[in-house]
């Protein structure tokens, strides 16, 4: 056993020591005792680079809408109030006589109608027929249409005025069935120098010249 240690020894101081991490050699000392660890070499330092600050955008601030004023409204004027009626002044001359107007012509009617009275149905009985055209007695003309008696009167204007002129009729009328009798008085109306002004044919006084007895 003392042989093998001292073969140990002899061997470990035989061998060289084994050179430092960094290169260089341990002390003397550190064959006999334990070594210390190597000190590490320190490396290069990082220098953390710095962080960019972001630069905030400047704020718009709106601007205010203008203010329109309204335009004061006009106060209308206050109501004068009238004085007192002055004196009537003096009259003056006359003027000079103006020139002679034209007369417009008076619208005088040439015009001769025939007014026809018809009875209703064969069933009655027309007699005692007076025509009378603007208070004035007409004479009468006797015919039938269709077994119905016709009784017609001529209407003169000849020599009337623009107007409205009015023609009547007065009758006995007798139902033959019953015997019973009534007299009636019917009335119809002429216009003279009038016209008609809407171009029609049966509109106005003038449009039926035919009265159902």
């Amino acid at each position: 056993m003392k042989l093998l240690l001292c073969f140990v020894a002899a061997l470990a101081l035989a061998v060289p020591v084994a050179a430092l991490a960094d290169g260089s050699h341990p002390p003397r000392d550190c064959y006999k005792s334990k070594c210390p660890p190597p000190t590490p070499t320190p490396g290069p330092t990082v220098t953390p680079e710095p962080t960019s600050t972001p630069t905030p955008e400047p704020t718009t601030t709106p601007e205010p809408e203008p203010t329109t004023t309204p335009e004061p409204e006009e106060t209308p004027p206050p109501e004068s109030v009238p004085g007192e009626q002055g004196p009537p002044g003096e009259q003056g001359e006359p003027g000079p006589p103006g020139e002679p107007g034209t007369t417009a012509p008076a619208c005088v009617s040439n015009r001769t109608g025939q007014w026809r009275l018809l009875a209703r149905t064969v069933r009655v009985r027309i007699s005692n027929v007076r025509v009378s055209f603007e208070g004035n007695r007409l004479p009468i003309r006797r015919s039938t249409f269709n077994g119905r008696p016709v009784f017609k009167a001529t209407i003169d204007m000849t020599g009337l005025r623009r107007g409205i002129y009015t023609g009547r009729v007065r009758y006995t009328i007798t139902t033959r069935s019953t015997g019973r009798s009534r007299r009636w008085t019917k009335v119809h109306h002429w216009r003279v120098c009038y016209g008609n002004p809407k171009r029609g044919g049966r509109e106005g006084h003038n449009a039926f010249t035919t009265t159902i007895l």
